[in-house]
Order: structure tokens, then C-alpha cells, then sequence
């Protein structure tokens, strides 16, 4: 299995869809050094949540430093 992190922001509109288009993300894969990284997205204005997150797939750490969301 390989290991892969996966930084992610997902708007939630009010009528609830899965809409992949509602989600943008970044993946880093196998061993790497710190490195910055950032996603975005415009969030329309009828937006009920922006959820922000990040996945561990396979053994490893991750870390996040001056996580920082913006309008």
C-alpha cells in the first residue's frame, strides 16, 4: 500500500449534494520532506458548511503547521 496524505475543503450546499465538484484537494504520495501546500475554492454565498481536513492513507504522520482559512 502506498502511503499518501490528502489536504481537503468541501462545501456543503443547502440542498446537501455530493457534488464532486464541490471539493477541491491536494494529495502529497509516498515519503516526502515538509512542503506547503494549499487548496482553494470559491465558496458561493448560499453555502451551508465548508468542511477542512486532512486523510492519512497507509502508515506514516502528517503535520500541519499555520493552517490558515481565508475569505
Amino acid at each position: 500500500m502506498t502511503t499518501s496524505a490528502t489536504l481537503y475543503l468541501r462545501v456543503v450546499r443547502p440542498d446537501r449534494t455530493n457534488d464532486p465538484t464541490t471539493r477541491a484537494q491536494t494529495e502529497v504520495r509516498g515519503d516526502q520532506i515538509w512542503s506547503q501546500r494549499t487548496v482553494t475554492y470559491d465558496v458561493p454565498n448560499d453555502a451551508v458548511y465548508v468542511l477542512f481536513g486532512v486523510r492519512l492513507t497507509g502508515p506514516g504522520e502528517i503535520a500541519l503547521r499555520d493552517v490558515r482559512l481565508s475569505a
